[in-house]
């Protein structure tokens, strides 16, 4: 549930679709300042010989990597497909809006309550791990999904 495992969710994805993985197409963005690194992220990406059609990215990165975008005169979803990580304001508010993975936030904390209560009722930590899906919620900035 947590981006934390984001990018361990996406080679799962590739290696069960039999596809291989190119480490050219996965950046890492600073948290310090989020804007700036994916503003200069996605002008590498497309600067690649086969750059991406669809890039997929936590929301709060999203100010960059549309002004990248706006500057490369590249459209969405025209020109490529844009994802995101998190349903926040600019996710909805963007033109066009953005589709967005959204976690289940508010049943996390309810689980993770019930979680505490089985630990200290014994329960060993190992039993206790879970993978939610998220809910995609497609708004106008995909081809079809």
């Amino acid at each position: 549930m947590f981006p934390v495992f984001c990018k361990q969710g996406y080679l799962n994805g590739l290696e069960s679709g039999g596809l291989s993985y190119d480490p050219d197409l996965v950046r890492d963005w600073s948290d310090k300042d989020p804007k700036l690194s994916s503003y200069q992220h996605t002008l590498e990406l497309m600067k690649l010989k086969n750059p991406p059609t669809a890039i997929l990215f936590f929301t709060q990165t999203a100010a960059g990597i549309l002004q990248a975008l706006q500057q490369l005169n590249l459209k969405t979803p025209d020109d490529i497909s844009l994802i995101c990580y998190d349903d926040l304001e600019i996710a909805k508010t963007n033109k066009p809006p953005l589709t967005v993975m959204c976690p289940q936030a508010s049943k996390a904390g309810e689980r993770l309550v019930g979680m505490l209560v089985e630990i200290f009722d014994g329960r060993p930590v190992e039993e206790l791990q879970e993978i939610w899906k998220v809910e995609i919620v497609q708004r106008q900035s995909t081809g079809h999904i």
